[in-house]
């Protein structure tokens, strides 16, 4: 007998898929241990004239993606992360699709209000697919502009005919979803048949908005709603802010430019600044205004005026777009 919650009662639990089982029989899980959730087993031993007390167990499975709880948003309709934290997860808020009548998925469908998409309720949990956990990470302190987010998508994959499609809508007025930009493929199969796969997806929030974030899990054509008994579509949502001084830009200017150009060292030296010789009059930094900005102007190729900074070399791409970035959101402090 199994049940994902122990009740003493006896009665009221479900027969193993094995059952009965014969003498001497190796024990056994009959489905995959889903990850936060508690798994009872009862036996006991029977003969022709009667049978033995049960002896139970339960066990937990701890989760292996760590991240901060999400939570539902009664508003949005969709699980939600908060400000000032670098990995989100949605741990068990999406868990399984619809109402399966193993556990039925809370907060059905978990799709954003104004681009809602019902799930349907053909199968049962892990036994047909769905998608069961969304983890949002991202390298900065928090999710910023230009920094990459990464998204890992925990699915129960029925079969290898199963695909996880990832889009993602940067602002909400209205939701306009993309799959421009994300890697390694904004598409990916199932590998194996009955068994729970992690599908990672990259891309790079271009501006300071709140992001929706949808995984679909369908057979192998993208839809942003599909329509089939077994499919399935979860969403969350996250706010991307600009980069800011503190956290993401005087890190670069340490590293690459203060030690020739000591003004940059201080918040006040860089926003207040204004270039000289060639580049005379020129301010540092125009809030909103990359084009206009010395310090952006500089580190491009070709400046207009005086030479490209740092002297025989270069940002990465990803300095110069936090850089920019920063500056487009009104160059904050912190």
């Amino acid at each position: 007998m199994a049940t994902n919650i122990y009740d003493p009662e006896f009665s009221k639990w479900r027969n193993h898929s094995a059952y009965p089982l014969t003498a001497n029989t190796t024990w056994y899980q009959d489905r995959p241990f889903p990850e936060g959730v508690s798994r009872c087993y009862a036996l006991r031993a029977c003969n022709v004239n009667s049978c033995s007390s049960f002896v139970w167990s339960c066990a937990t499975v701890p989760y292996s993606l760590i991240a901060e709880c999400a939570m539902y948003n009664d508003l949005w309709k969709v699980p939600t992360c908060s400000e000032g934290v670098n990995s989100w997860s949605t741990c068990n808020l999406v868990m399984s699709r619809d109402n399966l009548p193993s556990r039925y998925e809370q907060n059905q469908p978990n799709s954003w209000y104004s681009s809602l998409c019902n799930d349907d309720g053909g199968g049962d949990w892990y036994s047909s697919r769905s998608v069961e956990r969304i983890v949002l990470s991202t390298t900065s302190s928090g999710f910023k502009v230009s920094y990459p987010i990464s998204v890992i998508v925990r699915v129960f994959c029925s079969s290898t005919a199963d695909f996880v499609h990832l889009y993602f809508s940067a602002g909400t007025s209205p939701v306009l979803w993309s799959q421009a930009g994300i890697s390694p493929s904004s598409s990916q199969a199932c590998t194996q048949s009955n068994r729970v796969e992690d599908k990672t997806f990259t891309f790079t929030p271009s501006s300071a908005t709140l992001y929706v974030i949808r995984a679909v899990i369908a057979d192998s054509t993208s839809l942003i709603c599909p329509s089939g008994q077994y499919d399935e579509v979860d969403d969350i949502a996250v706010k991307v802010k600009c980069p800011t001084y503190i956290q993401d830009v005087s890190p670069i200017l340490n590293s690459k430019c203060v030690g020739c150009h000591s003004q940059l060292s201080s918040y006040n030296g860089v926003v207040n600044g204004v270039g000289t010789g060639y580049c005379s009059g020129r301010k540092y930094v125009v809030s909103g205004d990359p084009n206009s900005s010395l310090i952006y102007l500089k580190i491009t190729n070709p400046p207009p005026c005086g030479s490209k900074m740092p002297p025989g070399g270069s940002l990465s791409q990803s300095e110069i777009d936090t850089i920019k970035n920063w500056i487009l959101g009104g160059a904050p402090e912190n």
